[in-house]
């Protein structure tokens, strides 16, 4: 039986309904042009405050849960393969993935990655800090609670592949849409590794890649490098 204790519930009702919200609200601002779009610099910063305090949300639920987020492990060759054909494929279809994007879909995506050089030493830590507080978050605390209330491997890993899609509707539905999809297989990598440390490397080291191969698109598609601290392209 679960303990809702006051961590647990925090976390979840902040995972699963606050973020992607938020997430949601900035996606309509950002479409409907109502208000002038941030500087790249303000959107990684919060984004890193957020994702810390999400982060140590989740390291307390754990412990009221008593949940071991980083269980001693052993590397085999079955789980080196499977990380090394996670990251293969999802960086291999990126190219696939902006080419079917419209226009205006494509401006949107490069307006919240980096194009000036500032803006990627930012970016870096960004993505560290992705890597490490949102697998804790979604691969760690969030699948565990979500694994003893459904008592399965596959409805946990959906339902946190969902809420974790629905924190990124910023990007868009289709692209939330095909995170649910990343997310499976990031859930699936964990479970054949046995550890969160290998999903982390490879958390940072895709949203690096793809932060610094959108962003050498943005001239092509309009989008000029925005002056540091100063609106971006929308």
């Amino acid at each position: 039986m679960m303990h809702w204790g006051p961590a647990t519930t925090g976390f979840v009702g902040v995972t699963v309904w606050l973020v992607p919200f938020l997430s949601f609200a900035s996606r309509r601002q950002i479409v409907r042009a109502t208000r002038p779009m941030p500087s790249r610099h303000r959107i990684f910063t919060g984004s890193i405050v957020t994702q810390f305090i999400l982060g140590a949300l989740a390291l307390l639920a754990a412990r009221e849960q008593h949940i071991t987020l980083f269980p001693s492990f052993r590397l085999s060759v079955t789980g080196v393969l499977c990380s090394a054909a996670f990251l293969g494929v999802i960086l291999g279809t990126l190219p696939l993935r902006w080419r079917i994007r419209d226009l205006a879909h494509q401006r949107r995506m490069v307006a919240i990655v980096p194009v000036t050089p500032s803006e990627r030493r930012l970016w870096v830590l960004l993505c560290l800090s992705a890597g490490f507080w949102e697998e804790i978050a979604y691969r760690g605390t969030l699948f565990a609670i979500a694994f003893r209330v459904t008592g399965g491997w596959w409805p946990a890993a959906l339902a946190c592949s969902v809420v974790f899609g629905l924190a990124h509707l910023v990007q868009g539905w289709k692209t939330g849409a095909v995170i649910i999809v990343i997310a499976l297989a990031q859930h699936a990598v964990v479970r054949v590794t046995g550890t969160l440390v290998i999903m982390m490397v490879m958390h940072a080291l895709y949203d690096l890649v793809a932060g610094y191969w959108l962003g050498g698109h943005a001239a092509e598609v309009g989008s000029p490098p925005a002056p540091d601290g100063q609106p971006a392209a929308a």
